[in-house]
């Protein structure tokens, strides 16, 4: 089967895709140099469907409207907008992408999950999807106010993070999100203690502290109080950890002390 391969200087005929990546000018700026000393796009024309919807090659044509030089294209035959993201080989989708494309297409889901990440400013959508892996527990409030987590059983478990439903878009939001809440509020309330409050490394730090069924949080604050000082920025997530371990064991026996870093 021959494939039309058409050329033109009207850009306006394209149409952006809302579910496609946002466009990054470090790779359109990378093509131009490339068109620049050779043109070669007549032998990788931009893939739109028949409403000249832009299934693939949207970098190509900013490329091209830069340096005014005519688009080439061609209309797909098989390819659907569901086959968008495998078309990416220049740059491969980050879990970024897969969001917004779910989300532009109406999923509750991405939408919940993106809403969640805003409100806390979550470092990356991976370790998003780890704080919620680690949400397999049942949490209590004693009438003094201090919380408890019991494990629940993993049949209890509703929803899905691993990256591979993420990027399927099989993602699935806890139906009860409240625990998740609570991990971030005492995160937060950890990181005003500490040196890089918004780092990678400390969140990563943090996760593993207070996902920890032995951990008390107002022991934790209460320490953090007086012993804030000791805790020094760190290059990875161990030192964060084994810092944050220290200030939590201070005074304490050593028989008795609590190792969050075995978790790690």
């Amino acid at each position: 089967m021959n494939i039309k391969i058409n050329k033109t200087y009207n850009y306006d005929a394209f149409k952006t895709l809302k579910i496609n990546r946002v466009i990054n000018k470090a790779m359109v700026s990378k093509l131009s140099g490339s068109i620049k000393r050779k043109n070669l796009m007549i032998d990788r024309p931009v893939l739109v469907d028949n409403q000249m919807r832009v299934l693939d090659g949207q970098h190509r044509i900013e490329a091209c409207k830069l340096l005014n030089e005519p688009i080439y294209y061609c209309v797909a035959i098989e390819t659907t907008l569901d086959d968008v993201p495998s078309l990416q080989i220049a740059k491969n989708w980050k879990s970024s992408d897969y969001m917004k494309m779910y989300i532009e297409q109406g999923n509750n889901n991405y939408k919940k999950l993106k809403l969640f990440m805003d409100q806390y400013n979550c470092p990356s959508i991976n370790w998003a999807l780890s704080l919620f892996n680690r949400i397999n527990k049942f949490l209590t409030v004693s009438p003094e106010g201090n919380f408890r987590v019991d494990f629940k059983p993993a049949e209890d478990i509703n929803y899905k993070c691993d990256t591979k439903s993420f990027s399927s878009g099989h993602y699935q939001y806890p139906d009860d999100d409240k625990i998740a809440h609570r991990k971030m509020t005492m995160i937060k309330e950890i990181g005003q203690y500490m040196p890089e409050n918004e780092s990678r490394s400390f969140y990563a730090a943090a996760l593993i502290i207070v996902s920890d069924d032995l951990y008390e949080h107002n022991k934790m604050t209460e320490k953090l109080k007086n012993q804030s000082f000791r805790i020094k920025k760190a290059t990875n997530s161990m030192g964060y950890l084994e810092q944050l371990e220290d200030v939590y064991n201070h005074k304490v026996k050593r028989a008795n002390y609590i190792r969050f870093a075995r978790a790690a």
